[in-house]
């Protein structure tokens, strides 16, 4: 059982989110395609209920991008026919030496039993714990919640497989995609800043303060209190949809995201629960120190700078509707992403598609994408 925290949050112990039985736990889930390499940067990714037009524009420039390490996905069973040959391509031994690729996919379908709730689907994984002894599935012990903090569990499991000295990078998918290598982006940041790359974990900033953003206001009092968002009202909006960091930084972030949802007294009241855990364990000092130290130092990029991720989305709503382009931060023949300082190119760009202009071209990309797929059964050019 976890330690009670203190006031400021400095020796939270997070314990990791597994069920309790006489005979132990063991995962009860294996990769579907590929194998995991466990001394090499990783970035995870939950792509649950998506297909590949939702997310070879995401693999596609995630190659290109210069990335070598894992790739871990997370699908569901209902895969099509085009998505599951995509994938068995992608992470086939035989495609990486045959095209030069050096990014290594990791897929594992993952059965939830879900829930029609109005607009939400809540979930239980009942297949994700065995027990050690009999190999039995566990039941799922914990309350439906939704997919969007459900993965956090699952990064969990992840992220526990790979070594102590190697980076991950949580990342959402569907709208994300790759300009440049975040890994090497994030280990210069570490050697420049002086920072521990093992034990220091970046969060990233949207455009606006939880004041100025009704929804994240409103998610943060539902699933908190008045008190609770007073306190942090004008703190930056961090996405919960993005964080890289050392192995042990993030395996005990996951630890602390799924312990939020267990001691919450809201399980399906806000609709993003896990942008509203993320907000808070920072904004409250509950991450620095955590677990021993294995947590270091937490740093937020603001939004635009940093040259990591640029979480675009509200971007336009702060500056009176302007586009990305009107408001000189596309680079207008390679249609890159800068920084603010309209010179860098951000190496990941995140919630593009809420700019029409780079919703279309983005678009135009993933037909080009799948068009090349299907006429000629190649996922990328060859190296």
């Amino acid at each position: 059982h976890p330690l009670l925290p203190v006031e400021d949050g400095s020796v939270m112990s997070y314990p990791p989110p597994i069920p309790y039985t006489r005979n132990g736990v063991r995962l009860g889930i294996e990769p579907k395609y590929g194998k995991h390499q466990c001394h090499q940067n990783a970035i995870l990714s939950f792509v649950y209920g998506y297909q590949l037009p939702q997310i070879i524009h995401f693999i596609t420039t995630l190659i290109r991008s210069g990335f070598k390490g894992d790739l871990v996905l997370g699908t569901g069973t209902d895969l099509t026919q085009e998505s599951r040959e995509y994938l068995e391509y992608i992470s086939s031994s035989d495609t990486t030496t045959a095209t030069g690729i050096e990014l290594n996919v990791v897929v594992y379908e993952i059965e939830l039993s879900c829930v029609k709730r109005g607009n939400s689907n809540p979930c239980q994984a009942h297949r994700l714990f065995q027990d050690a002894t009999t190999g039995e599935c566990i039941s799922d012990f914990r309350k439906l919640r939704r997919v969007a903090t459900l993965r956090f569990e699952y990064y969990w499991a992840w992220s526990s497989l790979y070594a102590p000295d190697t980076q991950l990078f949580f990342t959402d998918a569907r709208d994300v995609y790759f300009q440049g290598n975040p890994m090497v982006r994030g280990l210069e940041f570490y050697r420049n800043a002086g920072y521990a790359p093992n034990t220091t974990i970046i969060m990233f900033e949207e455009a606006a303060t939880i004041a100025q953003s009704r929804a994240n206001s409103r998610w943060i009092l539902k699933t908190y209190s008045e008190t609770v968002l007073q306190q942090i009202a004008e703190k930056p909006v961090l996405c919960s949809g993005t964080t890289l960091g050392g192995q042990p930084a993030m395996e005990t972030y996951a630890r602390a995201m799924v312990y939020e949802f267990d001691h919450s007294n809201c399980g399906n009241c806000a609709k993003l629960n896990d942008q509203c855990f993320h907000n808070y364990l920072v904004h409250t000092n509950r991450l620095e120190g955590a677990n021993g130290g294995s947590i270091s130092t937490v740093v937020t990029h603001k939004q635009g700078e940093g040259g990591i991720v640029n979480t675009v989305g509200l971007v336009s709503l702060r500056h009176d509707g302007a586009s990305l382009h009107d408001l000189g931060l596309i680079q207008s023949e390679s249609m890159a992403i800068l920084d603010n300082d309209k010179t860098t190119t951000s190496a990941v760009i995140h919630m593009y598609d809420r700019d029409a202009g780079m919703k279309e071209w983005v678009s135009t990309k993933i037909t080009q994408e799948l068009l090349e797929w299907n006429s000629t059964g190649r996922a990328v050019p060859r190296a």
